[in-house]
């Protein structure tokens, strides 16, 4: 299967950080193919700018590219802090 991991913790000692890694750890270890996104390491903004809410508007590449591999993904594991 094709796993997509996110990952959205600002620190990378966190546990969000080493619990994502142990899971996708194990999943390739079962033979999973895993994708690890790391959200805050690539500096995502997660505010949607408004060009970006019609149905069919042009999306940045980096954005484009989440949305094409979440599409993609049989599974998918989120991981982020509950603040």
């Amino acid at each position: 299967m094709n796993i997509l991991v996110i990952l959205g913790h600002p620190d990378p000692g966190s546990f969000n950080h080493a619990i994502a890694h142990a899971v996708a750890g194990a999943l390739r270890e079962q033979g999973h193919e895993v994708t690890l996104r790391d959200l805050h390491a690539e500096g995502f903004d997660p505010i949607l700018p408004a060009a970006e809410i019609p149905k069919g508007a042009a999306l940045p590449p980096a954005i484009q590219e989440h949305c094409d591999q979440l599409a993609a993904a049989d599974g998918l594991v989120i991981v982020h802090p509950n603040w």
